[in-house]
């Protein structure tokens, strides 16, 4: 289970990275919406998958 614990880590704190940078980029404020109504829930998931991950080593 560790190496798909560790990989869900890298996963979202990849994803977060490419939400943040491309929030300032896009042009269409649809797009913005999504991007910003999916981070919180992206760090949520983060927050999440780390405590797991803190809790099985």
């Amino acid at each position: 289970m560790e190496p798909y614990v560790d990989a869900m880590v890298e996963d979202h704190k990849k994803d977060i990275a490419e939400f943040e940078e491309y929030k300032g980029k896009v042009k269409y404020p649809e797009i913005k919406a999504l991007i910003e109504k999916a981070l919180p829930m992206l760090k949520m998931h983060l927050s999440a998958i780390e405590k797991i991950k803190a809790q099985i080593k």
